[in-house]
């Protein structure tokens, strides 16, 4: 009986791996220390790897972008303290030597007591949509005027070159600067309310007094008008708002 069991199992488990390859994202099972136990035929033909292949140590370290592995490992490290499901935009390299975004999303699997006892991935391809999103920043940066996507929530997104030389600050910087810094004190409190009743009615918001006070590199204001309008998903779902 145990050996009819056993053989059940291995059944099971050929099966399992015969339905994970038919599916067209790359897929891989990982042991809680990160160990590859399985990856599935996209994943191995994309790498141009065997299974043994990817279990060596150095796996992550030959495939992933050099640039985007100190990010990886951070956000790894924490979603794993906490047992969460976690997910990663990062760059692969292809047999072919060309690097590839994907979406790689992690879930975990626990046991009977809750213990995490693999995690399991999924990648997605998205270096077209990487490369049009490239694209289209380098159409808004070749706009004169300032442009601002703010999330559903009205935390910044993206701001065009004219925007960042103007205020003299970095992409990155500019999203963790707090807006206040940004305009007058006089002018803060009505824009403040116009955009939290923009994004609260989903709609259309235009500052309606003569203009705000903006502060550019030098600390100095200047007048300026602001528009906001939305964009929404297929469904129609409110997505953001974005300002000029």
């Amino acid at each position: 009986m145990a050996d009819q069991g056993k053989e059940h199992d291995d059944t099971n488990a050929t099966e399992l791996r015969q339905l994970v390859d038919l599916v067209p994202q790359y897929m891989c099972v990982d042991a809680p220390d990160g160990t590859v136990l399985y990856a599935n035929h996209q994943l191995l033909e994309f790498f141009g790897f065997t299974l043994e292949q990817t279990q060596a140590s150095d796996f992550r370290t030959r495939t992933f972008h050099p640039d985007d592995l100190q990010k990886l490992q951070a956000t790894r490290e924490e979603a794993v303290s906490r047992g969460m499901p976690w997910e990663v935009e990062t760059r692969l390299l292809r047999k072919d030597g060309q690097y590839r975004w994907f979406l790689i999303r992690f879930n975990p699997l626990r046991d009977e007591h809750g213990n995490v006892v693999r995690w399991h991935a999924a990648g997605t391809d998205i270096h077209d949509r990487k490369q049009a999103e490239a694209e289209l920043r380098q159409l808004v940066d070749g706009v004169p005027q300032h442009i601002i996507v703010l999330d559903g929530q009205g935390q910044r997104l993206h701001a065009n070159q004219a925007a960042l030389d103007y205020h003299g600050y970095t992409q990155d910087k500019f999203l963790a600067v707090d807006h206040s810094e940004c305009f007058h004190h006089d002018d803060l409190d009505a824009y403040d309310r116009l955009r939290e009743d923009a994004i609260a009615a989903e709609r259309v918001g235009k500052q309606r007094f003569a203009c705000d006070g903006v502060m550019d590199s030098t600390a100095g204001f200047s007048c300026a008008r602001t528009h906001s309008g939305m964009i929404r998903d297929a469904s129609f779902a409110f997505i953001s708002p974005g300002r000029t």
